[in-house]
């Protein structure tokens, strides 16, 4: 059986961490004279320090008897993120700016899980820390709230590991360092360095401190909440644009290769297939979407370059900044794009989509099979970096490929019931389930959620943290099997 002390205990350690992250939103509002935010912030910051500190405290005591097992990872990592968003909704719906909790809840989910999405018109509108905590939950969410909670509250132990591993995307999580919280520690550092880095950049290209903050928290965490009503197309610079397409590149590729970069393989990345693949995708996608562009758009090579570039490395990094509305493009390339879509960035990366590898390991089985049906006694294992892939893995790889496939047919189904043009039900659905932030149709890059009906962003919510969680984490917690001995 599950076992609800352990869960209690550990769900209490995280209520502590995460009321943390109210006191820098609290500290703009203070700065900004935005009392009403400033009253919201800290009352959420006393009230969940309060009850973290009641159910960690309940379970002290009996903290030698704790074991978590995968049964209670799973939902302890599915817990923190629902009640991530939950809690994070409510500065939105105590600002006024958002129409219902619901809507609230969708923005505030849609920044964990670093999609993008929203409901809002008028951006610039929103209190500065209101803003700013919009932005902060993308990097909350970005290096994931799991791991950030394993790295400065280590007394877990060994159980950690469980919790890492039901948190870091990709077929195989990682693990540098024997322990796992030296392994959170050191992804913190690496994501820390690229902080401060993006962040010192943006503001010599001009930006002011706050918004360079919030940009390099949309970047970093590949999620895409601006602060302008335009997105990045509101600076019109190609400083500014160069610098963030370098860092959602960087954060699309896997977080494990800079630390074996700085500590162990200089030669890392031209020996990693994955990440080979996944620059190459980049490039040859912003070819072609260039040349479409240039022979059925807009003569002008260098401009439609620098938009194909961005929104190729936007889309599939899963950031959704824009500085173009490409949903004015030619079909093509927006086919392209919603391609784009569904691969997503890299495996350990920040990015969402099916994530490269798990593509490659695909068009390897599909190879193996067309091979099979001329040499039916061939014996090909399916090697990533020239290592075998084990059964487990395939197995997983496929199950969850097909599972994405059923849930985005299902999604489109049900925003279609609900009156949602196909269009908009498709690429609302891809937008979400891969985490990507903007769609096409009534979703598009000038456009939002908010005429999405409100069932309609519940289910687009759970979509979210699908994606987020990449499915089985959340999903397994509806098999009645979980719940039994």
């Amino acid at each position: 059986m599950v076992k609800f002390s352990s869960i209690n205990y550990t769900l209490g350690g995280y209520l502590i961490f995460y009321s943390c992250c109210f006191l820098p939103p609290l500290g703009i509002a203070l700065a900004h004279q935005e009392w009403r935010q400033g009253v919201v912030f800290a009352t959420i910051f006393a009230s969940t320090l309060l009850v973290g500190l009641l159910c960690w405290g309940f379970g002290y005591s009996r903290r030698e008897q704790f074991h978590i097992s995968k049964k209670e990872g799973l939902l302890i990592v599915s817990l923190i993120w629902i009640l991530s968003g939950i809690l994070g909704a409510i500065p939105f719906y105590f600002c006024k700016a958002f129409p219902s909790f619901i809507s609230s809840l969708f923005e505030s989910i849609s920044g964990f899980t670093t999609t993008g999405s929203s409901i809002l018109t008028n951006i610039e509108a929103l209190p500065k820390s209101i803003l700013f905590w919009r932005s902060f939950t993308h990097w909350l969410g970005g290096l994931g709230v799991v791991v950030l909670f394993l790295a400065i509250l280590p007394y877990l132990g060994v159980e950690g590991r469980i919790l890492f591993r039901s948190e870091v995307p990709g077929p195989e999580a990682d693990v540098l360092k024997p322990k796992v919280q030296e392994t959170a520690l050191a992804l913190l550092k690496i994501y820390l360095a690229f902080t401060l880095l993006e962040t010192l950049l943006l503001l010599l290209c001009g930006m002011n401190l706050f918004d360079a903050l919030c940009h390099t928290f949309g970047t970093l965490a590949t999620g895409g909440f601006s602060t302008k009503n335009s997105s990045i197309a509101h600076y019109n610079s190609v400083a500014v644009e160069i610098v963030i397409i370098v860092f959602m590149i960087l954060a699309g590729a896997n977080f494990s290769l800079y630390y074996h970069f700085l500590y162990k393989e200089k030669n890392i990345f031209l020996k990693d297939s994955e990440f080979k693949t996944y620059i190459l995708i980049l490039l040859l996608f912003t070819t072609l979407i260039t040349l479409n562009l240039t022979l059925s758009y807009h003569p002008n090579l260098w401009r439609n370059l620098r938009h194909a570039a961005f929104q190729v490395v936007s889309i599939q990094t899963t950031t959704g900044y824009g500085t173009a509305d490409f949903a004015q493009w030619p079909p093509f390339s927006k086919i392209a794009l919603l391609l784009l879509m569904f691969i997503g960035g890299c495996a350990g990366s920040t990015g969402g989509g099916i994530k490269v590898v798990r593509w490659m390991i695909v068009f390897k089985i599909i190879y193996h099979q067309i091979e099979k049906t001329f040499r039916p006694h061939a014996v090909r294992p399916i090697c990533i970096n020239q290592k075998g892939v084990s059964e487990k893995i395939l197995e997983a790889v496929m199950g969850l490929f097909c599972l994405w496939l059923l849930i985005f047919a299902l999604s489109s189904l049900l925003l279609s019931a609900l009156g949602v043009d196909i269009l908009t039900a498709t690429s609302a659905t891809a937008a979400t389930l891969n985490n990507i932030g903007p769609g096409l149709g009534q979703v598009g890059p000038t456009l939002n959620f908010s005429t999405i009906p409100e069932l309609g962003k519940l289910w687009l919510s759970l979509c979210m943290l699908l994606g987020r969680l990449e499915i089985f984490t959340l999903i397994i917690l509806f098999h009645p099997a979980y719940w039994k001995q």
